[in-house]
């Protein structure tokens, strides 16, 4: 688990200064500008539930590299994408609720003057009381960025699966991610999906490693409705070994999850942790 906790807090790091850079603009040329910022997707979210922003701006010639939305949370939930297994120990959890698009991994680009960014409500330790406001920053191929603050408040319903600064921990609860409906030796070209959350309503987020000279030659991918959201759908492309990794999220309230499975859990040589699954695809 070493190894993963570090990887993250650098990447959050980078994340974080990355966002908070002061903007850089020129002169002769033509900068992005961020107009608006809309809620597509309505409220009130539950833990899992997915949110869509539709970020509209002028300029940005020749194209726009990236978009993140920051302070999108409450007193009890934010707003992500991914979960890496460590990152749920107060300031790591903060700094990665921030939801990002960029032009080489989107699902789908616009060709107006608008992108949709998308992540998914999960709980999570906060200092503060409520956020009432969201940060956008975009910047263009070049290099050019723009900020701005919109006034937003995220309306969510309770989870209680994190515990109040100053009451004790109660004892934790059994949990379990089923996924049965996957056989042991799947045919190829076969698609099944996969669950969001736990039995108990836990975040789950699911994980291909890709191969090592080609990714697209792997034998299964997972198709998610934006990079980096929950569950999705497991598709095996071609015969060989799949290896299926789970990241459920900690909490106080559940125990690490039991797994219901038609191939044995194994051990993830990456994190160490026995949530890996290895598909034999005919």
């Amino acid at each position: 688990m070493r190894f993963y906790k570090a990887k993250i807090v650098l990447v959050t790091s980078f994340l974080v200064v990355g966002f908070f850079a002061s903007p850089s603009y020129a002169d002769n040329a033509n900068p992005p500008i961020v107009k608006s910022l809309e809620e597509v997707t309505t409220g009130p979210y539950s833990v899992g539930d997915i949110i869509t922003f539709k970020v509209t701006y002028e300029g940005g010639n020749p194209g726009i590299k990236l978009i993140k939305i920051s302070g999108v949370n409450n007193s009890q939930t934010c707003v992500g994408q991914g979960i890496p297994p460590d990152n749920f120990d107060g300031q790591t959890v903060r700094s990665l609720s921030v939801l990002a698009w960029n032009n080489k991994s989107a699902l789908k680009k616009n060709s107006n003057n608008y992108e949709l960014v998308s992540g998914f409500v999960l709980p999570c330790r906060k200092v503060s009381n409520s956020s009432t406001g969201a940060i956008v920053l975009i910047e263009d191929e070049t290099g050019l960025q723009n900020s701005k603050f919109f006034s937003y408040t995220l309306t969510t319903i309770s989870d209680d699966l994190f515990t109040p600064v100053g009451e004790i921990k109660p004892i934790k609860i059994a949990d379990q991610i089923s996924i049965k409906n996957i056989p042991k030796s799947p045919k190829k070209n076969i698609i099944y999906k996969l669950p969001r959350l736990t039995q108990g309503g836990v975040p789950v987020f699911w994980f291909v490693p890709t191969g090592k000279n080609n990714p697209r030659e792997s034998v299964c991918s997972i198709e998610k409705t934006f990079e980096g959201d929950l569950g999705g759908s497991l598709k095996f492309k071609k015969s060989g070994s799949c290896i299926l990794n789970a990241w459920p999220q900690l909490t106080d309230k559940f125990t690490y999850p039991t797994y219901s499975a038609q191939t044995p859990l194994t051990i993830d040589e990456r994190s160490g942790e026995k949530n890996s699954f290895v598909y034999k695809v005919k």
